[in-house]
């Protein structure tokens, strides 16, 4: 007998045989002491039954032996069943299997009313506690969820009907019916916002509240997915007003621990919603933040084609490009700036090499001993955002001293940080074999010898002598086919995004400068192949069998156009863009 029943039965007894001998029958009519045990019984009888099986064991005993013999014995064996169908259990879950999944449920949707809502409420226990957000769920499981999510919708509604008078916590769940829908937040998701608190909205707490539900439940790490999806969904003012706080809380800075694949669904909304918009300055904590969740979005291309998806569920070229540029402008700032001679910034060659910034596929830094050592903020944050590009820079030079590399295409240009180091070109499949090996190892922190990066068999050494910009453009430009606009050299206009909402409303934000680059018309072989990966392009290159170059696609997207006009392709309706 139930211990709760088995206390009543005693005092009963008790009160019927000994009413005047028996000390606890003193308490029998104070209203007091009924009040509590009602809340006992009712707490017990007329909840969701989330937390009354304590026995793991039996559960994941009843979980393997219906696994293994395909059969449900008893009611008691049907509850546990219940309650660890989303639990794994030596490596494998219930709901991986969709054959003993359905028989499960149509086991749990029969008998009497009292025994479909306890095994209802047994299930939904396994709703909440399904690691839905976590690496070791299989795509399997996941399914299986759905699958879950489906019939205890459907039975929701049974029960909605069939049961009078309601206990508390079906009336709640029936009021938050959008818990068991493929949204279940978006409802609170507007009130979280305008509130700005990175907890739970009052209704969402107070419901799961009542149904008993777990503090860890992957609902509140949907609740700010929800929320950055209502921020996304905004006007382009309205959602950059919100985007600084949606970046904190997509980082991770919530009352409770978010995990990393949230992080990651957060941080790809918001990037690609950003890209969008009319005007994209420098977003600083959206780049560190993508940068540190997704990856250096050169390095692990694979993982942001993955995760940041358009409107269309492609992989979103404009979003990592966008976030490209941002971390090669800085890291150009960083070297320029902080790894110069005495950390205060070369303009002028600063200035220049922004200019370039579109046309950098790859770059390495080799550092000195002195950056590799440095314990300041600066410098820490600095080798976190060049990891995987980081080289030991040795041999016969000083300390303070540090080299950037630079892929263009079909070639590297190498400058140094200390004044007074010319500036190297050399042809990318020409260049020492030591100085080859260490770029392909960088991300084991490989070594480079100042003696090989200024070896023989280069393209030029151009010197900082004078007006040396145009020399170098001289040099330069004919390898690269590209030019910084004429109209503007080496010019920055400043852009400015003002995060207020940053700090809680306050007037803040920071300024960052990006060059003013134009494409020239002349033809570059790495810009058609920039073009072709960003856009998606369909490509015939018939050259080498006495065709032209095809670029299989129509004349409706004018920045496509523009560029092959620009470069002579010559249109021919429903075949393509051509040239020779």
């Amino acid at each position: 007998m139930n211990k709760f029943l088995s206390e009543l039965d005693s005092h009963l007894e008790q009160v019927m045989v000994f009413p005047r001998l028996d000390a606890a029958a003193e308490t029998w009519g104070n209203a007091e002491a009924m009040t509590q045990a009602l809340a006992r019984v009712q707490s017990y009888f007329d909840g969701p039954y989330l937390n009354s099986v304590k026995d793991v064991r039996s559960v994941a005993d009843s979980v393997l032996r219906f696994r293994k013999s395909r059969e449900l014995s008893d009611w008691r064996e049907i509850k546990y069943v219940c309650i660890g169908a989303s639990q794994e259990f030596s490596g494998w879950r219930l709901l991986e299997d969709a054959e003993l999944l359905a028989q499960l449920l149509r086991r749990a949707g029969s008998g009497s009313d009292r025994q479909r809502l306890r095994h209802f409420t047994c299930l939904l226990c396994s709703y909440w506690s399904f690691p839905r957000d976590e690496v070791e769920a299989s795509a399997a499981s996941g399914i299986g969820w759905v699958r879950l999510r489906e019939w205890l919708a459907r039975q929701r509604v049974y029960f909605d009907q069939a049961i009078k008078p309601k206990p508390e916590w079906l009336s709640a769940l029936t009021e938050h019916a959008n818990l068991l829908t493929d949204q279940p937040c978006k409802r609170y998701a507007r009130d979280q916002l305008e509130n700005g608190s990175p907890d739970l909205s009052a209704a969402l707490s107070e419901v799961l509240q009542t149904l008993g539900v777990a503090s860890d439940c992957w609902l509140r790490q949907e609740a700010i997915y929800a929320q950055v999806q209502a921020c996304a969904e905004m006007p382009d003012t309205k959602f950059q007003y919100h985007l600084g706080r949606m970046v904190e809380l997509a980082g991770g800075k919530t009352s409770f621990t978010l995990s990393r694949s949230v992080s990651i669904r957060c941080l790809a909304l918001l990037v690609s919603r950003y890209a969008v918009c009319p005007n994209t300055p420098e977003h600083i904590p959206l780049r560190d933040a993508c940068i540190a969740f997704i990856g250096n979005p050169w390095l692990h291309r694979a993982a942001w084609d993955g995760y940041v998806l358009d409107k269309d569920r492609r992989p979103d070229g404009n979003a990592r490009e966008m976030v490209n540029g941002w971390l090669k402008v800085r890291l150009i700032k960083d070297f320029f700036g902080l790894l110069s001679e005495d950390r205060s910034a070369d303009s002028r060659r600063l200035n220049y090499w922004l200019g370039f910034e579109p046309m950098i596929q790859d770059m390495w830094f080799a550092l000195g001993a002195d950056a590799l050592s440095d314990s300041r903020k600066e410098y820490g944050e600095f080798r976190q955002r060049a990891n995987g590009r980081l080289l030991d820079l040795a041999g016969s030079t000083p300390t303070s001293n540090n080299a950037f590399l630079m892929h263009f295409g079909e070639y590297l240009v190498i400058e140094f940080g200390i004044t007074g180091n010319a500036c190297f070109v050399y042809h990318y499949d020409r260049l020492p074999p030591r100085i080859k090996a260490a770029l392909t190892n960088a991300s084991s922190s490989a070594g480079v010898d100042i003696a090989d990066l200024k070896a023989r068999g280069r393209e030029a050494r151009l010197l900082h002598n004078g007006s040396w910009e145009p020399n170098f453009d001289a040099a330069i430009c004919p390898l690269l086919g590209y030019r910084p606009s004429a109209q503007a050299p080496r010019q920055r206009r400043p852009t400015s995004w003002n995060n207020g909402s940053a700090q809680g409303g306050r007037a803040g934000g920071y300024v960052e400068y990006r060059p003013e680059a134009k494409y020239m018309p002349t033809f570059s072989h790495l810009e058609f192949e920039r073009l072709r990966s960003k856009y998606g392009l369909n490509v015939d290159d018939l050259r080498s069998r006495g065709g032209c170059l095809w670029v299989r696609t129509d004349a409706t997207d004018s920045r496509v156009t523009e560029r092959l006009q620009s470069w002579g392709f010559i249109y021919r309706p429903t075949m393509g863009w051509w040239k020779e």
